[in-house]
């Protein structure tokens, strides 16, 4: 009942309010609890010999989650707002859950940091953590999975070794100039964190090394931001996304209004036949997909979200 209230005094609005699992909103930023996946709470304590090799490896995950914390807190303080937004108090704690969300909110309310703030935690969460690993097979299952175990240790090795080539958050926003604002505040809003923020603007002059898994070096990219047009191309050119944690549609009405790529080249043909010359089809460094949106926008014009 009280945070229904809270809910209400902050025009906090959930579709699923019924949910038991539904996440708490928080007021402020140090109200941010470790989510019991990251503790590694999976793990069968009685499966285990040594309990204490269970606690050290949950104190040091702890402690990663609050090392990350107290560097997004002081970047937070340093901006333009110092308590979470109603649309942060809500969408942090369901994201940092690793649940699905849809959000709507004004323009100038936050959005961008309620969804920056949980890429940078979620790209910064271990390996064995996010993706439950730690759980220990009882003796039998040793015994008869020992190969088994082989292979799957090799295939996860990227962890403890290096994690070149791994893209953990992916951004589309629907225009360049939208899509460089928000690689600008990934920076600002992951200065500081504990092992760096590594983060790209996808663009015709990197995406080779992208592609190329290069991006990042050893530790790979904590976050991608880019337009649809460009990430296409890119997946169409080889670029793997099987070790994205989060996908964020930024603008998402506007994204979903975009047309596809064969409307975009039927239009630089026309403007050639035209009479117009190949540097006003706009094929600089990023096309600006708003302005496909701006000539012809509305489902019943729109052929695929890319």
């Amino acid at each position: 009942e009280q945070m229904a209230a809270f809910r209400r005094s902050m025009a906090i609005k959930v579709a699923n309010k019924q949910d038991p699992d539904l996440p708490d909103a928080i007021s402020k930023f140090d109200e941010l609890e470790v989510p019991s996946w990251w503790r590694g709470n999976t793990k069968d304590k009685d499966a285990s010999d040594d309990d204490t090799a269970y606690d050290s490896a949950d104190t040091m995950a702890v402690a990663s989650f609050q090392g990350i914390s107290k560097a997004i807190q002081r970047n937070v303080e340093a901006g333009r707002w110092k308590e979470p937004t109603p649309i942060q108090m809500q969408s942090i704690p369901i994201l940092l859950e690793r649940r699905d969300l849809i959000g709507a909110a004004p323009t100038g309310s936050g959005k961008s940091g309620a969804f920056i703030l949980p890429a940078i935690f979620l790209s910064g969460a271990p390996y064995q953590s996010f993706y439950n690993n730690s759980q220990v097979a009882s003796d039998d299952e040793k015994g008869s999975k020992k190969k088994k175990k082989k292979k799957k240790s090799k295939k996860g090795a990227n962890d403890n070794n290096t994690r070149q080539g791994e893209i953990r958050s992916l951004i589309l926003a629907p225009s360049r100039e939208l899509a460089a604002q928000l690689h600008r505040e990934v920076e600002r809003l992951g200065l500081g964190k504990p092992g760096g923020i590594s983060s790209l603007l996808l663009s015709k002059s990197n995406a080779a090394h992208v592609i190329a898994g290069i991006a990042g070096g050893k530790k790979g990219l904590d976050a991608l931001v880019t337009t649809p047009l460009r990430l296409v191309d890119a997946i169409e050119k080889g670029l793997r996304l099987d070790s994205v944690r989060l996908v964020v549609l930024d603008e998402a009405d506007r994204l979903l209004d975009a047309v596809d790529g064969k409307k975009n080249k039927q239009r630089k043909k026309q403007k050639q036949y035209s009479g117009g010359s190949e540097s006003d089809s706009s094929d600089d460094d990023e096309e600006d997909d708003s302005e496909a949106v701006a000539r012809s926008s509305g489902s019943d014009q729109s052929h695929t979200f890319l």
